[in-house]
């Protein structure tokens, strides 16, 4: 072979045999220093999710860091996977307590994952109807974000007033029914739902990962899903509200 060519063969050998290895490397290993993007357990997801809110992002993921595996737990003991497809939240006033269901999109069974005690309560059963009155409100609502920056830890928000809320308000001419409703950490209130640190830690993780889009609450003055309903107000359309609150209740059926 001629001299130049044995050169060539040799410089390609040099050049083509390290790259081939590095190949079967990373293909063999599976690209373990790589982050799985796909995984609905990876941070990059929340990243991704919360890229115009890097604060939500950043609290997301060091509770998954700190509780993650603890939460996730109380998943598995109801037979469900994270992150869940859909949470509803159950307010029930009079007995000061707050439901968290959850589904699988490969179940359309809504299963109960853990109930919340209020630490602290406002006003008295009834609809929220003007800023100052210190109700909770009652109805049907979403939770169109999270707030990581809250003076009670953290607190997730409720869309009151909706449209129920303002039609009737309108009609009565009420023009400041109020607003800024969350549920948040620590023990105080004034219409909110605060449900101590430690749980909504939980609550925020869980919703978060969720994402708020697929959370949602009802607020109900008692369990409509066992009680009558019985309009304790001169109000004629709270007895509609109940009415729309006890067939939103029906899914959530305690085993």
């Amino acid at each position: 072979m001629p001299k130049k060519n044995s050169q060539v063969l040799r410089l390609t050998k040099g050049i083509v045999f390290p790259i081939l290895l590095i190949f079967f490397l990373l293909l063999f290993s599976g690209c373990s220093s790589v982050p799985d993007v796909s995984n609905p357990n990876s941070p990059i997801r929340i990243n991704k999710l919360y890229k115009h809110n890097q604060k939500v992002a950043a609290v997301l993921n060091q509770l998954h860091r700190t509780r993650g595996a603890e939460i996730k737990g109380l998943l598995q003991q109801v037979g469900l996977t994270f992150p869940l497809t859909e949470i509803k939240l159950i307010g029930i006033k009079d007995i000061q307590q707050l439901e968290v269901w959850g589904r699988n999109k490969t179940s359309l069974q809504w299963k109960h994952i853990k109930t919340y005690p209020f630490t602290g309560f406002s006003g008295k059963l009834g609809p929220k109807l003007r800023e100052g009155d210190k109700q909770i409100p009652e109805g049907i609502y979403r939770i169109p974000s999270l707030n990581p920056q809250s003076s009670y830890h953290l607190s997730l928000f409720i869309d009151y007033p909706n449209q129920f809320d303002l039609k009737h308000a309108l009609r009565e001419g009420r023009t400041n029914v109020g607003g800024e409703i969350f549920i948040h950490g620590s023990d105080k209130t004034i219409g909110c739902i605060p449900i101590g640190d430690f749980s909504v830690e939980e609550l925020f993780y869980l919703v978060g990962w969720t994402k708020e889009t697929n959370a949602s609450v009802i607020i109900a003055p008692y369990d409509l899903r066992v009680l009558p309903i019985v309009n304790h107000t001169s109000l004629y359309w709270v007895s509609l509200l109940y009415a729309d609150i006890k067939r939103a209740l029906q899914p959530f059926h305690h085993q």
